[in-house]
């Protein structure tokens, strides 16, 4: 046996670096999609929304005015900085801003992918370590052919998970702030690394918060910053759409109960949300000095970004993502510990991804996803991790 696992070590590192072949077909796939916004700029794009920011901004105008819609602009959303941080883009036509702005999400995330495959690399066959980023690519195509900010918000968050993984407190803290300023939502990643890191890293964190909230004063007169940021504030209250149709509505829990044909009660829902994201410290608690720190790190990623498909405030087919890393990482733990019921879950998961992502083939789209498909996919992965965390209880109960 111990020949054939050096064998077996040995064809591992022999192939080890075939997994390149992933991160240039990604290259290929950004450098379509940014040659699409060229020829196409307004055709399924989000950047359209976030250039008009930059504009706005420019000309003091009000961010959060719904005019744009008119001319079929999706309506801008996000904290007052990041208008700021489009101003330049704004300075180019639309068509060359939005093949740039393309270009510089699919280096930041192709950077990330790569650093993921990196580490990896010569632990499991690079044959199996390319497929396990296949999810990866295909969860981050709608948004990089939109020009969504998804794609920069899922480089920063995988991107602080391999930091904290290396113990990088520092750079951990920075992309966490990073997260958290451009949505909310990141919030639950911040928390739960809290529990596990340098105290230095929640500093540098609300460091990089404060930063980004000061940043707009420095570059408009605060008149206009302040009424921006009641604007922004005033717009987070009345941008709810839980009771839309469900082709229209979130994709999440909420969704699910809905299809289930239960009497829904939103108030009870809501409860649920903030109880789900406490209650997760409770796991990260009780396995913080029985598991490995890669492993907890992982774990940490997995359950915050279940809490955010499933519970969070607003997850849209866009948010999923989010999804491709955690089945990443979900791909590699079960081919270095295959545990029977939890692969048939991770195998589900993957299915329901595929068919959502069948749905792109039929032109009702969105009567399709609103069966379901993209919140089943999160929950068969939610249902691996606390299945995993059962499942370590007992072994080590049992030893």
């Amino acid at each position: 046996m111990l020949i054939c696992h050096k064998q077996e070590s040995h064809i591992i590192k022999k192939n080890s670096r075939l997994w390149w072949i992933l991160p240039v077909v990604f290259g290929l796939l950004v450098m379509a999609t940014a040659i699409r916004a060229l020829i196409q700029p307004r055709k399924h794009s989000v950047f359209s929304c976030y250039y008009m920011a930059g504009l706005h901004w420019g000309e003091r105008q009000s961010l959060y005015d719904r005019a744009d819609m008119v001319g079929g602009i999706d309506v801008y959303r996000y904290h007052p900085v990041f208008a700021v941080l489009m101003v330049p883009y704004s300075y180019l036509p639309e068509n060359i801003a939005g093949m740039v702005w393309r270009i510089f999400g699919g280096m930041c995330l192709g950077y990330v992918m790569v650093q993921a495959l990196r580490a990896e690399s010569g632990k499991i066959p690079a044959g199996l370590l390319a497929l396990a980023g296949i999810p990866w690519i295909l969860c981050s195509l709608t948004s990089l052919n939109n020009g969504q900010l998804n794609v920069e918000l899922v480089s920063a968050t995988a991107g602080a998970t391999l930091l904290a993984v290396r113990k990088h407190s520092v750079g951990c803290g920075v992309l966490l702030g990073i997260a958290v300023i451009l949505k909310i939502f990141p919030v639950a990643y911040l928390g739960l690394f809290a529990l596990v890191m340098p105290w230095r890293m929640l500093v540098v964190a609300f460091g990089v918060i404060g930063g980004m909230f000061i940043v707009p004063f420095v570059a408009a007169p605060t008149s206009y910053v302040i009424q921006e940021y009641q604007s922004w504030m005033s717009f987070l209250g009345v941008d709810d759409r839980s009771n839309y149709s469900l082709k229209d509505g979130y994709r999440d829990l909420w969704m699910l109960w809905r299809l289930s044909g239960l009497p829904t009660h939103r108030p009870t829902y809501q409860v649920i949300q903030v109880l789900g994201g406490l209650m997760l410290c409770i796991p990260i608690l009780w396995a913080q000095n029985k598991l490995d720190h890669r492993s907890l790190c992982r774990m940490i990623f997995g359950l915050s970004t279940g809490w955010i498909l499933l519970l969070g405030p607003s997850s849209e087919s866009s948010t999923y993502i989010l999804l491709g890393p955690w089945l990443f990482w979900t791909v590699i733990e079960s081919y270095k510990n295959p545990r029977g019921f939890q692969d048939y879950c991770l195998l589900g998961s993957i299915g329901c991804l595929v068919l959502s992502a069948t749905g792109g083939l039929f032109k009702a789209t969105a009567d399709w996803h609103a069966l379901g498909w993209h919140p089943l996919s999160a929950l068969f992965l939610m249902v691996w991790e606390f299945v995993g965390l059962m499942r370590f209880k007992s072994v080590s109960e049992s030893s």
